[in-house]
């Protein structure tokens, strides 16, 4: 049963880049799956504001091509489809011109005047960042920002898109740009990360289980893997994609938020605002690297050619590129090495991988390692956060020393959702000796899991921003980040250093082994 609660408040969602990946395979199959669900209000309209010169019946075409496409795990069903494509609308324009935002005034004033009210506006920002402060200017300059109700910031809400940036400059930029023209409360920055369901289950998991809280700490963890990996490479996003890089598009977003949701200490206040400021002054808490610690603690990487002859190269060999095959399965098929993707610099140096190793300055994580790594064209899709504990020596009843594996709790967040603790036993015999239990629990897979992003547009509209960065947490996520790019602009790479198929680059390995650890991910 549904114990969300329907929106009662009419509202206009205009999406800037409405022809965009984003918008065809995550926006708009979310708004239609909280349409089903009936957690939309009776009123409402979406706007797509795009530079292709479509008429609204284009849009709902092109929508309805995507919905087939891209929403396949989802049930369909035509007679709401129609229903749902009657509220998308569509405005033409340059972003960077105000002609088609003068336009977009004229449109929205019509529902205002339809619905005898001042319709609240939220602006979704679903472009490529170089196109965010054009999109914000005109916004401002144009008064779109302020509602009907001229003056009001109750009427508008702004939501956008990682990354915040692509470097600390430019994050604190961005950031003045949006205070310019929206209030904090306003901003909604979407890591749809925080959106997942598995993710939100970390928290309570943590919170809501005594059991864990006692030994959540230095005295007991010996270290926690973070991995999320992909197995695609970046296909048509070429444009977006380089120069910015694993580091930016990853690991400074996702990969940070999920180790602050295991690190993370108990907030003072169990709401947005303290839940928010406690994510904030975790990520302040890493340990920044000084220039000559970067090379010992991160691992960069960009993926070669499957070309290389996989029924050649044996597992372990090297290859004439220098590439160590420990994974590469035999391929019948091409697969274009990074530099040869569409819309790539031949001779680029942007990682497609990235590996860092990260501490916390506080008493709980004092010298307890998080492992992070990130990478497109890996071995299988994957995304899971270990926690290591360390492992017990037992005296048993006849006072020998008895070895016991370390245990692990594991939280799987895709794409086989769930959580595993492998505990120890003793293996039936008569002698003792030691074995692995899992215990698991895995979400009822008869019901889908929410698109992260209908929790996220839900939320935004609610005006709940919990699952939403404060400008705090970008701007310490950035600092944080600012040592390794500089270092990495100064020592040109050796790239390609991995191939298609692997767990990326070899010294992703030494990494984790020259502290007498290795990735459990495999």
């Amino acid at each position: 049963m549904n114990t969300q609660i329907q929106l009662q408040s009419p509202f206009v969602l205009v999406i800037f880049g409405a022809t965009g990946d984003l918008a065809q395979r995550k926006l708009v199959p979310a708004l239609f799956h909280l349409f089903m669900k009936r957690l939309l209000p009776e009123h409402f309209f979406i706007v797509g504001f795009s530079r292709r010169e479509y008429s609204t019946q284009d849009l709902r075409d092109f929508y309805s091509e995507a919905i087939k496409k891209y929403d396949t795990g989802h049930p369909f069903d035509p007679a709401l489809w129609d229903q749902f494509c009657g509220k998308i609308y569509y405005q033409p324009g340059n972003f960077a011109q105000n002609h088609g935002y003068i336009k977009l005034i004229e449109m929205l004033k019509q529902f205002d005047t339809h619905l005898n009210a001042c319709v609240p506006r939220f602006f979704y920002l679903a472009t490529p960042p170089d196109q965010y402060a054009d999109i914000l200017k005109f916004l401002h300059e144009t008064k779109l920002s302020e509602g009907c109700g001229q003056g009001s910031d109750k009427w508008t809400k702004v939501m956008i898109e990682k990354p915040f940036g692509r470097s600390l400059a430019d994050a604190q930029a961005l950031d003045k740009k949006l205070a310019q023209t929206f209030k904090e409360a306003q901003i909604y920055r979407i890591d749809h990360y925080l959106g997942k369901e598995t993710v939100q289950n970390i928290l309570a998991f943590r919170y809501g289980n005594t059991i864990f809280e006692p030994v959540w700490n230095s005295q007991f963890i010996d270290h926690v893997q973070i991995t999320i990996a992909e197995t695609l490479g970046v296909e048509t996003r070429g444009n977006f994609y380089e120069g910015v890089g694993a580091l930016r598009d990853m690991a400074q977003s996702h990969l940070l938020e999920l180790m602050t949701a295991i690190a993370t200490e108990s907030p003072a206040h169990y709401d947005a605002e303290g839940i928010r400021a406690a994510r904030a002054k975790t990520i302040a808490q890493i340990n920044c690297f000084q220039p000559e610690e970067v090379e010992d603690n991160v691992v960069r990487g960009q993926y070669g050619s499957s070309v290389i002859l996989a029924s050649e190269a044996r597992p372990g060999s090297e290859t004439d590129s220098g590439v160590v095959t420990s994974f590469l399965p035999r391929m019948t098929n091409n697969i274009k090495a990074y530099r040869e993707e569409p819309n790539v610099d031949p001779n680029s140096n942007t990682e497609t991988f990235v590996a860092l190793k990260l501490t916390l300055d506080n008493t709980r994580w004092r010298g307890i390692p998080f492992y992070l790594r990130t990478g497109k064209r890996l071995l299988k899709k994957a995304a899971e956060i270990s926690v290591v504990f360390k492992a017990p020596t037992l005296k048993m009843f006849d006072s020998r020393q008895v070895a016991a594996v370390a245990n692990v709790l594991t939280f799987h967040l895709e794409p086989n959702e769930g959580i595993t603790v492998t505990l120890n036993a003793k293996k039936i015999g008569l002698t003792t000796v030691f074995e692995q239990v899992p215990m698991s629990f895995d979400y009822n897979k008869k019901e889908v899991l929410a698109n992260p992003y209908e929790r996220l547009l839900l939320d935004a509209m609610k005006g709940e921003q919990t699952l939403f960065t404060r400008t705090d947490e970008v701007l310490a996520s950035w600092q944080l980040m600012a040592t390794i790019t500089s270092v990495w602009a100064k020592t040109p790479p050796q790239f390609p250093n991995y191939v298609v198929g692997s767990w990326g680059p070899k010294e992703a390995d030494e990494l984790i082994e020259k502290d007498g650890r290795s990735w459990l991910l495999k």
